[in-house]
């Protein structure tokens, strides 16, 4: 099983640390907010719930290339929380999200594509490739 959805990019790792300086309310605010926010997406898309182990890739599409990769991909905090609070993930533990997580980058409009699939997404894109060859 395969399936994807796009959302506004949360905080970077950079914001939400400042917030956090600032008061540790604002912080916890703002992560509450943000990781409903990703709920309430993946509810939108009606995605269904991955009962066992995950596999994800995370196509940042940024409109300055000026942030650090680390930076951005630092919200994929408030994205994997979002998904367990929807019920799409049963944890984000490393028993439940396997390895490599991927993240991509591209120009765009400060959205993520975020992909999730039950078997290892590159074994899937070389099944594409080949079947469009």
């Amino acid at each position: 099983m395969i399936q994807q959805f796009t959302a506004p990019i949360p905080p970077t790792l950079n914001e939400q640390i400042n917030l956090n300086r600032s008061h540790w309310s604002k912080g916890a605010q703002s992560k509450k907010q943000h990781t409903q926010t990703i709920a309430l997406i993946a509810r939108s898309y009606v995605l269904k719930p991955f009962p066992g182990k995950v596999w994800i890739d995370f196509h940042w599409q940024v409109k300055s290339f000026a942030c650090d990769a680390d930076n951005v991909a630092g919200a994929a905090k408030f994205i994997m929380d979002g998904l367990v609070n929807a019920g799409v993930l049963t944890k984000d533990s490393l028993m439940v999200i396997q390895s490599p997580v991927i993240h991509r980058y591209s120009r765009g409009k400060n959205e993520v594509i975020v992909t999730m699939s039950d078997r290892p997404i590159w074994e899937l894109r070389a099944v594409d490739e080949e079947i469009a060859a």
